[in-house]
């Protein structure tokens, strides 16, 4: 394997998956295993990038490119979530050439140049419109396989369960030690996170009353992470079984910052409609959909927060990830986190 772009700070303990002899060589001898079986003639080295999230390679082959990923354990379900996915959607998600579930390492057919390229190469976004609705749709559909993606491993954000995420998060000691702090949050702002709990767990319950059920959130849904030609998310290490309003922060933040201020309201307005499109047929009231987009958007910055550990075991605890969750978090703090500095 050609280590070409490492980015991640020095571990807490141990040391990452590419600086294991052993487990780089019993990942190469696992492509090479797998390429033969699916009859993938390799043409060069494997180009590996590694983050404290996951490592993925480049794998060159006579028929395209092939990507191996090895998640870290608390995204484990990631290759199980996407063989499962290719079953219940194959007009939609192509199976992977295979996957271990022990090791959490998959092996998928590339894809194709992702929405943003399709952007930069033609300047015309009308095409993140029809995604949303798409991924709305998808979502939907979805809602039913809940349980069976729980039983995958994914984390539970279901409205129920985000009170008591909230609190073991502010309460998690490597929390404490980002507080007045260079890049961490202040005191002040501790303070209000923990004062705000009784407000979030009305806002759960609301929402849970409200009837829109949850299902898979991506939760960082955005056109780097979607396939142009099937208008498709990929990368799913940040998934969680949650309420499915809360994907549009990171879609709708995104899309704001890719507009004009001038232009921004009436952007996101057409953005959220083509994604809100799907439930409003599906039979939801208006009012109940409107209610649960404005709540869903409030909690949805924890499960931004969370996926911050989401780490290799020798990256657990640092403070540099512990403080861009506490950043995160104080997002829910915001009457309208959408809110963008012009």
């Amino acid at each position: 394997m050609e280590l070409i772009d490492l980015k991640a700070p020095e571990p807490v303990r141990g040391i990452p998956p590419w600086e294991d002899q052993r487990w780089l060589g019993e990942a190469e001898d696992w492509i090479d295993a797998t390429c033969a079986r699916a009859s993938l003639t390799r043409t060069g080295r494997a180009q590996v990038r590694g983050r404290p999230y996951s490592v993925v390679a480049r794998v060159p082959t006579r028929d395209g490119t092939v990507w191996f990923k090895a998640n870290p354990p608390a995204s484990s379900f990631e290759p199980a979530l996407l063989a499962a996915l290719s079953g219940w959607h194959p007009d939609r998600f192509t199976a992977p050439i295979a996957v271990d579930l022990d090791r959490a390492w998959s092996l998928t057919r590339d894809g194709g140049p992702t929405l943003r390229d399709e952007q930069e190469r033609t300047g015309d976004t009308s095409a993140w419109q029809a995604t949303l609705r798409d991924y709305g749709q998808l979502q939907l559909d979805l809602a039913r396989h809940d349980g069976d993606m729980l039983a995958l491993g994914l984390a539970d954000l279901r409205p129920g369960s985000v009170p008591g995420q909230f609190e073991k998060l502010l309460d998690d000691p490597v929390t404490e030690q980002v507080i007045d702090v260079p890049d961490g949050i202040t005191r002040e702002e501790h303070q209000a996170l923990r004062a705000l709990a009784p407000r979030l767990r009305a806002w759960c319950a609301e929402l849970e009353d409200l009837g829109i059920p949850a299902s898979l959130d991506h939760a960082d849904v955005h056109p780097h992470n979607i396939f142009a030609a099937t208008s498709t998310p990929f990368d799913w290490g940040d998934a969680a079984i949650a309420h499915p309003f809360s994907s549009l922060l990171v879609a709708l933040r995104t899309a704001g910052e890719d507009v004009s201020p001038s232009a921004r309201s009436s952007e996101l307005a057409t953005l959220t409609e083509n994604y809100l499109t799907p439930w409003l047929e599906a039979g939801h009231k208006r009012s109940a959909v409107d209610r649960s987009l404005s709540l869903a958007l409030r909690i949805a910055p924890l499960a931004r927060a969370l996926t911050w550990g989401r780490l290799f075991p020798c990256y657990l605890g640092h403070p540099g990830p512990a403080a861009h969750a506490a950043q995160v978090l104080t997002a829910m703090l915001k009457p309208d986190p959408l809110a963008l500095a012009d």
